[in-house]
Protein backbone atom coordinates (compact mmCIF):
# COMPACT_ATOMS: atom_id res chain seq x y z
CA UNK A 1 0.00 0.00 0.00
CA UNK A 2 1.10 3.45 -0.94
CA UNK A 3 -0.01 7.26 0.09
CA UNK A 4 -2.64 8.12 -0.91
CA UNK A 5 -4.82 5.33 -0.12
CA UNK A 6 -8.81 5.14 -0.37
CA UNK A 7 -10.57 2.54 1.24
CA UNK A 8 -13.92 1.76 0.26
CA UNK A 9 -17.05 0.74 2.61
CA UNK A 10 -18.19 -2.92 2.14
CA UNK A 11 -21.41 -3.58 0.48
CA UNK A 12 -23.50 -5.08 3.29
CA UNK A 13 -26.95 -4.87 1.47
CA UNK A 14 -28.28 -8.07 3.28
CA UNK A 15 -27.14 -7.38 6.50
CA UNK A 16 -28.95 -3.48 5.97
CA UNK A 17 -32.06 -5.30 4.82
CA UNK A 18 -32.26 -7.36 7.82
CA UNK A 19 -31.51 -4.60 10.02
CA UNK A 20 -34.71 -2.52 8.59
CA UNK A 21 -36.96 -5.49 8.61
CA UNK A 22 -35.60 -6.48 12.89
CA UNK A 23 -36.36 -2.41 13.64
CA UNK A 24 -39.54 -2.50 11.60
CA UNK A 25 -40.77 -5.89 13.50
CA UNK A 26 -40.06 -4.36 16.42
CA UNK A 27 -41.48 -1.49 16.58
CA UNK A 28 -44.57 -2.78 15.08
CA UNK A 29 -44.88 -5.86 17.52
CA UNK A 30 -44.21 -3.43 20.64
CA UNK A 31 -47.18 -1.04 19.11
CA UNK A 32 -49.22 -4.32 18.82
CA UNK A 33 -47.98 -5.36 22.36
CA UNK A 34 -49.28 -1.95 23.60
CA UNK A 35 -52.32 -2.18 21.88
CA UNK A 36 -53.38 -5.23 22.46
CA UNK A 37 -52.57 -5.82 26.61
CA UNK A 38 -51.57 -2.32 28.18
CA UNK A 39 -54.28 -0.23 26.59
CA UNK A 40 -57.23 -1.86 27.24
CA UNK A 41 -56.69 -2.02 31.14
CA UNK A 42 -56.27 1.87 31.25
CA UNK A 43 -60.16 4.29 30.96
CA UNK A 44 -61.08 7.17 28.87
CA UNK A 45 -59.15 9.61 30.58
CA UNK A 46 -55.64 7.86 29.00
CA UNK A 47 -56.48 8.66 24.97
CA UNK A 48 -53.39 11.78 24.89
CA UNK A 49 -51.03 8.86 26.57
CA UNK A 50 -51.93 6.24 24.05
CA UNK A 51 -51.35 8.42 21.05
CA UNK A 52 -48.13 9.61 22.22
CA UNK A 53 -46.95 5.97 23.32
CA UNK A 54 -47.92 4.86 20.10
CA UNK A 55 -46.57 7.95 18.25
CA UNK A 56 -43.12 7.27 20.19
CA UNK A 57 -43.20 3.64 18.92
CA UNK A 58 -43.50 4.34 15.81
CA UNK A 59 -41.11 7.23 15.31
CA UNK A 60 -38.05 5.56 17.38
CA UNK A 61 -37.55 2.58 14.45
CA UNK A 62 -38.42 4.62 11.97
CA UNK A 63 -35.28 7.27 13.08
CA UNK A 64 -33.02 4.35 13.28
CA UNK A 65 -34.07 3.27 9.95
CA UNK A 66 -33.31 6.85 8.43
CA UNK A 67 -29.97 6.87 10.13
CA UNK A 68 -28.82 2.98 8.80
CA UNK A 69 -30.23 3.73 5.43
CA UNK A 70 -28.39 7.26 5.35
CA UNK A 71 -24.86 5.99 6.48
CA UNK A 72 -25.05 3.11 3.69
CA UNK A 73 -25.72 4.96 1.08
CA UNK A 74 -22.55 7.59 2.05
CA UNK A 75 -20.88 8.32 -0.97
CA UNK A 76 -17.08 8.30 -1.26
CA UNK A 77 -14.61 6.17 0.68
CA UNK A 78 -14.76 5.52 4.41
CA UNK A 79 -10.96 5.88 5.14
CA UNK A 80 -8.60 8.42 3.30
CA UNK A 81 -4.56 8.22 4.19
CA UNK A 82 -2.19 10.83 3.21
CA UNK A 83 0.25 13.13 3.28
CA UNK A 84 -1.74 15.68 5.72
CA UNK A 85 -3.50 12.62 8.05
CA UNK A 86 -6.08 10.45 7.89
CA UNK A 87 -9.92 10.97 7.23
CA UNK A 88 -12.62 8.43 8.65
CA UNK A 89 -15.79 7.82 7.76
CA UNK A 90 -15.89 4.47 8.52
CA UNK A 91 -19.09 4.28 10.97
CA UNK A 92 -21.64 6.87 12.27
CA UNK A 93 -19.32 8.06 15.06
CA UNK A 94 -16.75 8.87 12.41
CA UNK A 95 -14.12 11.16 13.66
CA UNK A 96 -13.56 12.83 10.15
CA UNK A 97 -10.01 14.32 9.74
CA UNK A 98 -7.18 13.70 12.09
CA UNK A 99 -3.92 15.23 11.04
CA UNK A 100 -0.43 12.85 11.35
CA UNK A 101 0.70 15.71 14.14
CA UNK A 102 -1.97 14.59 16.79
CA UNK A 103 -2.11 11.05 16.09
CA UNK A 104 -0.04 9.18 19.16
CA UNK A 105 -0.39 5.87 18.33
CA UNK A 106 -2.58 2.91 16.33
CA UNK A 107 -3.79 -0.47 18.14
CA UNK A 108 -6.25 -3.04 17.49
CA UNK A 109 -9.15 -3.61 19.36
CA UNK A 110 -12.67 -5.44 19.29
CA UNK A 111 -16.20 -4.77 20.47
CA UNK A 112 -18.86 -6.18 22.53
CA UNK A 113 -19.35 -8.12 19.17
CA UNK A 114 -16.15 -9.28 18.19
CA UNK A 115 -15.55 -6.61 15.05
CA UNK A 116 -11.86 -5.59 14.96
CA UNK A 117 -11.50 -2.22 15.24
CA UNK A 118 -7.97 -0.10 14.51
CA UNK A 119 -8.27 2.71 17.39
CA UNK A 120 -6.15 5.69 16.96
CA UNK A 121 -5.09 7.64 19.83
CA UNK A 122 -4.78 11.14 19.38
CA UNK A 123 -2.89 14.11 21.52
CA UNK A 124 -6.02 16.28 21.99
CA UNK A 125 -9.31 13.73 22.16
CA UNK A 126 -11.85 16.78 23.34
CA UNK A 127 -11.01 18.83 19.98
CA UNK A 128 -12.03 16.44 18.23
CA UNK A 129 -15.08 15.57 20.20
CA UNK A 130 -15.97 19.32 20.59
CA UNK A 131 -15.97 19.35 16.20
CA UNK A 132 -18.62 16.97 16.02
CA UNK A 133 -21.90 18.91 15.30
CA UNK A 134 -23.88 15.90 16.74
CA UNK A 135 -22.72 12.54 18.97
CA UNK A 136 -21.15 14.36 21.07
CA UNK A 137 -21.84 12.18 24.07
CA UNK A 138 -21.56 8.95 21.62
CA UNK A 139 -18.14 10.40 21.24
CA UNK A 140 -17.13 10.95 24.70
CA UNK A 141 -18.55 7.35 25.91
CA UNK A 142 -15.97 5.60 22.61
CA UNK A 143 -13.34 7.51 24.59
CA UNK A 144 -13.99 6.57 27.86
CA UNK A 145 -14.55 2.84 26.93
CA UNK A 146 -11.73 3.05 24.23
CA UNK A 147 -8.81 5.83 25.28
CA UNK A 148 -9.92 7.70 21.97
CA UNK A 149 -12.89 9.34 20.18
CA UNK A 150 -11.07 7.87 16.84
CA UNK A 151 -12.47 4.26 16.31
CA UNK A 152 -12.18 2.69 12.62
CA UNK A 153 -14.58 0.32 12.11
CA UNK A 154 -12.03 -1.85 10.36
CA UNK A 155 -14.45 -4.75 9.67
CA UNK A 156 -16.70 -2.32 7.28
CA UNK A 157 -13.58 -1.59 5.16
CA UNK A 158 -12.86 -3.27 2.06
CA UNK A 159 -9.58 -4.66 3.15
CA UNK A 160 -7.36 -6.94 5.22
CA UNK A 161 -7.15 -5.43 8.53
CA UNK A 162 -4.00 -6.80 9.53
CA UNK A 163 -2.31 -5.13 6.18
CA UNK A 164 -4.43 -1.61 7.01
CA UNK A 165 -2.78 -1.45 10.95
CA UNK A 166 0.63 -2.64 9.56
CA UNK A 167 0.40 0.48 7.36
CA UNK A 168 -0.90 2.80 9.77
CA UNK A 169 2.07 1.87 12.19
CA UNK A 170 4.42 1.80 8.99
CA UNK A 171 2.96 5.14 8.53
CA UNK A 172 3.08 7.09 11.81
CA UNK A 173 6.76 5.68 12.60
CA UNK A 174 7.85 6.98 9.25
CA UNK A 175 6.42 10.43 10.42
CA UNK A 176 7.63 10.54 13.56
CA UNK A 177 11.12 9.90 12.29
CA UNK A 178 11.09 12.24 9.82
CA UNK A 179 12.90 15.81 10.92
CA UNK A 180 10.63 18.44 11.88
Amino acid sequence: MQIPLEIQPKRQTGALILAVIFLLALGGGAIWALCRFIFPQFEGAFLSFRVHAVVILAVVPLTAIYWLIRHAAQKGPALSIDERGITDRSNMLNAGFVPWKDILAVREATNLFKHRLIVVEVRNPDTIIARATKLQDSLRAQYRHFGSPVVISASKLDCDTDALLAFLTECLAARNDAPL
